[in-house]
């Protein structure tokens, strides 16, 4: 970005400047740490990282899942960032509303970067595809799940921006659990989340109703109590009026 000048969402020179210094402070221990742990391996072991290191497959995974852990973040960060102005401006007057109203058009303008980043991962996802059907990775690989635009912004819980299946080892045999990877499962459990909450709103709907109940059978007594009480004032001032008519004759 910094030698081509075209920068990432609402990005600028200063901010592109700090993220590289990061990265480079990052990629140093990295380095670093990979020195060691290279240091550290047998004959065996370097023989077969010399494999992993030209395995296809495996870079095109990992940087995949790298990919999508960038995805998540700048999602959860946009999240926080719009929640934290709602927040701020719930009750505010006209001109703050205006404030806020260019605060998440700022922040909004982001959603192009990381739709890009999800094209690509998507990509990444289909060169994976093919790779597997090609026969070069290795065996019970599991095609990754595409990241669909549609309610990519709302990150709700189910979403597949939390699942990394395909992405990463697992230590289960070779097996994924049906939660993982077996989408009529994966339906099955959204299904059940759904009944789940709509018998919660149910039982609270006849709480409602009773509430309702017992507050219109108060009101009613009420009327009924003021009702009668009018009616033995009608009659003692009609019994008052008869008493001054005796009394006036």
């Amino acid at each position: 970005m910094l030698e081509t000048g075209q920068y990432e969402g609402d990005m600028d020179a200063g901010e592109a400047t700090t993220q590289h210094e990061e990265l480079q402070s990052k990629c140093n221990r990295f380095q670093r740490s990979i020195d060691h742990k290279r240091s550290a391996l047998d004959v065996d072991g370097r023989l077969n990282l010399t494999k992993l290191l030209n395995n296809k497959f495996l870079q095109v995974r990992m940087n995949a899942l790298a990919l999508k852990r960038r995805i998540r973040s700048r999602l959860t960060q946009r999240k926080f960032e719009l929640d934290g102005v709602e927040r701020a401006y719930r009750h505010s007057t006209t001109s703050a509303n205006k404030l806020r109203v260019h605060a998440e058009t700022q922040i909004k303008r982001k959603e192009p970067g990381i739709q890009n980043l999800c094209k690509k991962y998507n990509s990444l996802c289909a060169e994976l595809e093919t790779l597997i059907n090609q026969g070069s990775a290795p065996r019970g690989a599991v095609i990754p799940h595409i990241i669909e635009k549609e309610g990519l912004f709302q990150l709700d819980v189910d979403d597949e921006i939390w699942q990394d299946v395909g992405l990463q080892e697992n230590d289960f045999d070779g097996e994924i659990p049906g939660w993982l990877g077996d989408d009529d499962v994966r339906e099955g459990i959204k299904s059940l989340l759904e009944l789940d909450r709509c018998e919660e709103e149910e039982r609270r709907l006849c709480k409602e109703r009773q509430a309702i109940q017992e507050w219109m059978l108060e009101e009613w007594q009420c009327v009924s109590e003021a009702i009668n009480a009018c009616g033995m004032l009608i009659r003692f001032y009609r019994w008052f009026e008869l008493i001054a008519y005796i009394i006036a004759l």
